[in-house]
Protein backbone atom coordinates (compact mmCIF):
# COMPACT_ATOMS: atom_id res chain seq x y z
CA UNK A 1 0.00 0.00 0.00
CA UNK A 2 2.83 2.41 0.82
CA UNK A 3 4.51 1.67 -2.51
CA UNK A 4 1.23 2.40 -4.31
CA UNK A 5 0.84 5.72 -2.47
CA UNK A 6 4.47 6.57 -3.21
CA UNK A 7 3.89 5.98 -6.92
CA UNK A 8 0.84 8.26 -6.80
CA UNK A 9 2.84 10.97 -5.01
CA UNK A 10 5.69 10.73 -7.54
CA UNK A 11 3.22 11.08 -10.42
CA UNK A 12 1.72 14.12 -8.66
CA UNK A 13 5.15 15.65 -8.18
CA UNK A 14 6.01 15.15 -11.84
CA UNK A 15 2.72 16.73 -12.98
CA UNK A 16 3.22 19.66 -10.57
CA UNK A 17 6.81 20.18 -11.79
CA UNK A 18 5.75 20.13 -15.45
CA UNK A 19 2.88 22.58 -14.85
CA UNK A 20 5.12 24.89 -12.81
CA UNK A 21 7.78 24.84 -15.53
CA UNK A 22 5.22 25.65 -18.25
CA UNK A 23 3.71 28.44 -16.14
CA UNK A 24 7.08 30.04 -15.42
CA UNK A 25 8.08 29.70 -19.09
CA UNK A 26 4.86 31.38 -20.23
CA UNK A 27 5.23 34.15 -17.65
CA UNK A 28 8.75 34.96 -18.82
CA UNK A 29 7.55 35.17 -22.44
CA UNK A 30 4.84 37.71 -21.68
CA UNK A 31 5.44 41.19 -23.08
CA UNK A 32 4.23 43.01 -19.97
CA UNK A 33 5.50 41.12 -16.95
CA UNK A 34 4.02 41.32 -13.49
CA UNK A 35 7.00 40.69 -11.22
CA UNK A 36 5.08 40.42 -7.95
CA UNK A 37 2.56 37.97 -9.43
CA UNK A 38 5.35 35.85 -10.87
CA UNK A 39 7.16 35.79 -7.55
CA UNK A 40 4.02 34.86 -5.62
CA UNK A 41 3.16 32.11 -8.11
CA UNK A 42 6.67 30.64 -7.97
CA UNK A 43 6.76 30.68 -4.16
CA UNK A 44 3.31 29.07 -3.93
CA UNK A 45 4.28 26.37 -6.44
CA UNK A 46 7.50 25.68 -4.56
CA UNK A 47 5.72 25.38 -1.21
CA UNK A 48 3.04 23.06 -2.60
CA UNK A 49 5.71 20.91 -4.27
CA UNK A 50 7.58 20.80 -0.95
CA UNK A 51 4.45 19.48 0.77
CA UNK A 52 4.21 16.70 -1.83
CA UNK A 53 7.94 15.92 -1.55
CA UNK A 54 7.70 15.62 2.23
CA UNK A 55 4.81 13.20 1.95
CA UNK A 56 6.59 11.19 -0.75
CA UNK A 57 9.70 11.01 1.45
CA UNK A 58 7.70 9.77 4.44
CA UNK A 59 5.93 7.19 2.29
CA UNK A 60 9.23 6.00 0.83
CA UNK A 61 10.37 5.16 4.37
CA UNK A 62 7.50 2.70 4.61
CA UNK A 63 7.71 1.47 1.01
CA UNK A 64 11.41 0.65 1.07
CA UNK A 65 11.62 -0.05 4.81
CA UNK A 66 14.48 2.38 5.36
CA UNK A 67 13.63 2.59 9.05
CA UNK A 68 12.50 -0.42 11.02
CA UNK A 69 8.77 -0.47 11.34
CA UNK A 70 9.10 -1.14 15.05
CA UNK A 71 10.46 2.37 15.69
CA UNK A 72 7.98 5.04 16.66
CA UNK A 73 9.47 7.71 14.37
CA UNK A 74 8.16 5.95 11.27
CA UNK A 75 4.63 5.89 12.69
CA UNK A 76 4.96 9.57 13.53
CA UNK A 77 6.27 10.82 10.17
CA UNK A 78 3.63 9.47 7.81
CA UNK A 79 0.49 10.91 9.49
CA UNK A 80 2.26 14.21 10.14
CA UNK A 81 3.33 14.42 6.47
CA UNK A 82 -0.26 13.76 5.36
CA UNK A 83 -1.50 16.49 7.70
CA UNK A 84 1.09 18.93 6.38
CA UNK A 85 0.05 18.11 2.82
CA UNK A 86 -3.69 18.38 3.47
CA UNK A 87 -3.51 21.52 5.61
CA UNK A 88 -0.44 23.14 4.06
CA UNK A 89 -1.79 23.38 0.52
CA UNK A 90 -4.88 25.46 1.41
CA UNK A 91 -2.77 27.63 3.71
CA UNK A 92 -0.38 28.36 0.83
CA UNK A 93 -3.34 29.24 -1.41
CA UNK A 94 -4.83 31.59 1.19
CA UNK A 95 -1.46 33.24 1.79
CA UNK A 96 -0.82 33.69 -1.95
CA UNK A 97 -4.18 35.18 -2.97
CA UNK A 98 -5.43 38.39 -1.43
CA UNK A 99 -8.90 37.90 -2.95
CA UNK A 100 -9.20 34.45 -1.40
CA UNK A 101 -7.89 35.80 1.92
CA UNK A 102 -10.58 38.51 1.93
CA UNK A 103 -13.26 35.98 1.07
CA UNK A 104 -12.20 33.40 3.67
CA UNK A 105 -11.63 35.79 6.57
CA UNK A 106 -14.57 38.08 5.73
CA UNK A 107 -12.88 41.47 5.73
CA UNK A 108 -15.76 43.08 3.89
CA UNK A 109 -17.27 46.37 5.02
CA UNK A 110 -20.79 45.92 6.30
CA UNK A 111 -23.43 48.41 5.32
CA UNK A 112 -25.86 49.85 7.84
CA UNK A 113 -29.42 48.67 7.71
CA UNK A 114 -32.24 51.09 6.95
CA UNK A 115 -34.57 49.34 9.42
CA UNK A 116 -35.97 51.02 12.51
CA UNK A 117 -38.50 50.08 15.13
CA UNK A 118 -41.45 52.47 15.35
CA UNK A 119 -43.87 51.77 18.23
CA UNK A 120 -43.65 48.02 18.01
CA UNK A 121 -43.75 47.79 14.22
CA UNK A 122 -40.76 47.34 11.97
CA UNK A 123 -40.36 49.89 9.20
CA UNK A 124 -37.89 49.03 6.49
CA UNK A 125 -36.60 51.65 4.08
CA UNK A 126 -35.83 50.67 0.49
Amino acid sequence: MSLFMLILRVITIVITAICTFITVLRLTQMSKRLVSSERTLCIASFLISSCFLGTAGAESIFAFQVVRTSTSISYFLLPISWDILNVGTPIVMVMASSQLRKHVFGTFKRSRSNSRVDEGTVVTGF
